[in-house]
């Protein structure tokens, strides 16, 4: 089989079908870079996407891979600004598509600031997410400091994963890693054995290391998640009845999804000089 790369559209979006020897991926390029889909060959979809999400300029899509940038959550100071940042709505431009001797396409895209960004966060930046598709998939999220003050950055990507039932589902990789609880006044706690679920989830590690797995036993598999710069990880669930109070996620949808995302969240927020950068990578596939 030969890698190709074909656009279509997504509702109201351009979309970009990503086809391997070893995988299949689906993304919208300029709608927040998001990625929708990411398929190993002989498996089904890594990636959750609610049957429900939007697709239409400005409007968040449900599932998959958001990008929460340049805050994570309500990290930023102006109180009407909505969570997780501009760059999940942003149109990013489609800078190249790649295909690789060994068969895996690389796809560049890019976000610049402009009087819009501006009068949200008024830094001067070049955003650039990078992926490769191949037997994993691999995202490469890379802040540049463009202007001349030094700004602080809360990040995540922020990936819904499919799994078969979430009460079969456990999360490997942090047994012993301290966390914040979201639900209880985000409140210092540590985890003691891996994540299981039976009720609302919202945590955010730190300290984590730098791999983590989800063991899926509805579906039989174990999914790996590794990642470079970034020490802490948010865990989701909605359960019941938050996934009921949101117009874009079924009622039942809690039960095939966790969200298990690499993050530069609370203590692991970083800052970026004039001149310099941080990049931080996440890498997902099935082991």
């Amino acid at each position: 089989m030969d890698a190709r790369a074909d656009f279509g559209k997504r509702g109201g979006l351009a979309s970009l079908a990503i086809t391997t020897p070893y995988s299949t991926c689906e993304l919208l390029p300029e709608h927040g870079a998001h990625i929708l889909s990411f398929i190993p060959s002989g498996e089904s979809d890594l990636l959750w996407l609610s049957s429900l999400a939007g697709f239409a300029p400005g409007t968040a899509v449900r599932g998959g891979i958001p990008i929460c940038w340049p805050w994570f959550g309500d990290d930023y100071p102006r109180g009407d600004l909505q969570n997780h940042g501009f760059a999940r709505i942003a149109p990013w431009e489609l800078d190249r598509v790649e295909i690789a001797g060994n068969g895996e396409v690389e796809v560049s895209m890019s976000l610049a600031p402009s009087d819009w960004t501006r009068s949200m966060w008024p830094y001067e930046f070049k955003l650039e997410y990078r992926i490769v598709v191949g037997r994993t998939l691999r995202a490469t999220l890379t802040t540049t400091n463009m202007g001349d003050t030094t700004f602080g950055l809360s990040q995540a990507l922020h990936t819904y994963f499919q799994v078969g039932d979430i009460s079969e589902t456990v999360v490997e990789g942090l047994d012993g890693v301290e966390y914040y609880d979201a639900l209880d006044d985000l409140k210092k706690k540590c985890q003691i054995g891996d994540v299981m679920f039976a009720e609302n989830v919202d945590r955010v590690y730190i300290h984590s290391g730098k791999e983590l797995f989800i063991r899926d036993g509805a579906m039989d598999r174990r999914i790996c998640i590794s990642k470079k710069g970034s020490a802490s990880d948010v865990l989701w669930n909605p359960w019941t009845d938050k996934a009921a109070a949101m117009a874009d996620f079924e009622n039942d949808g809690y039960k095939r999804m966790v969200c298990v995302e690499t993050t530069n969240a609370l203590d692991d927020k970083r800052t970026v000089a004039p001149g310099d950068f941080h990049a931080m990578t996440m890498e997902i596939g099935v082991v």
